[in-house]
């Protein structure tokens, strides 16, 4: 019943489109910051980065993204360490009624990890939707037009949209090469000498995107090989096909918090 209150469609540059629904990937366990006390999602943010120029959390900017562009309906996955990050997110969003969320458990054993994992679990609740997935820890600085995003992605009759975005540091992430329609030529993971000063964060995707990871886990699973999995090797089939497609965020800046030196280059405002 999590889904009986949305709208059936969203009208998108003039057409209908399936249900929309926003997917937040949070069970990871934040390896690369293990040591700090506060689970990554639950970092506190300065006033500055958030809109309405108040404290928040990491995960704030991801969901506030979603509500400001008029994505009620998110699906969270989490792991049995994520409670109080639950209880956060229901006190925050879901009894004021700014948010229907639906919680899907992720067991983490040390086998299976990665995103793809993640949409696997929240199979059941993607089905027939477009997804529109932002990463938990990571900040979008100005606003993020996801309505653009969405449109482009409909537009393109595409299977997967990307949104890029500028960044100081792409040899840290993953940066996007496009042509002059928007088409993906070529996706780079943490290239030591990157032409482009780009990255790749929020995503939109139908349900080819979400049977073929599905696909990838089972495929993997048969082999014997059911460790971790990592989404970019999967949108590099779409790329290979032409069936991906890019949209560029105009003046929004990504920042991936990945250590804690991150952490306080943000709170001294020196990104």
């Amino acid at each position: 019943k999590i889904f009986e209150n949305n709208e059936k469609y969203k009208r998108v540059g003039g057409r209908r489109m399936q249900e929309v629904v926003g997917f937040i990937p949070a069970a990871g366990v934040g390896s690369r910051m293990s040591g700090f006390p506060i689970m990554k999602e639950m970092l506190p943010m300065p006033a500055s980065v958030s809109k309405d120029e108040k404290t928040s959390i990491l995960i704030d900017n991801a969901i506030r993204s979603m509500i400001d562009n008029g994505i009620t309906t998110i699906v969270f996955v989490v792991n049995d360490e994520k409670r109080e990050l639950i209880n956060y997110i229901n006190r925050e969003y879901v009894y004021p009624q700014k948010i229907q969320a639906a919680f899907i458990y992720q067991r983490i054993d040390g086998k299976h990890y990665g995103v793809p994992f993640a949409i696997e679990s929240a199979y059941n609740f993607l089905k027939g939707k477009t997804v529109v997935m932002r990463f938990p820890d990571t900040l979008l600085l100005a606003d993020v037009n996801l309505e653009g995003l969405l449109k482009c992605h409909e537009s393109n009759n595409s299977d997967l949209t990307l949104g890029i975005f500028q960044t100081a540091y792409p040899e840290r992430l993953g940066p996007v090469h496009m042509d002059k329609a928007g088409m993906i030529s070529k996706l780079e993971d943490k290239p030591k000498g990157p032409t482009v000063y780009n990255t790749w964060n929020c995503i939109v995707w139908g349900d080819k995107f979400t049977d073929e990871v599905v696909h990838c886990i089972n495929e993997k699973k048969s082999q014997g090989n059911e460790k971790e999995m990592i989404i970019a090797e999967i949108m590099q089939k779409f790329i290979a096909q032409k069936r991906a497609y890019a949209y560029e965020f105009e003046n929004v800046v990504c920042i991936d918090v990945s250590s804690i030196k991150e952490l306080e280059k943000i709170w001294e405002n020196k990104n």
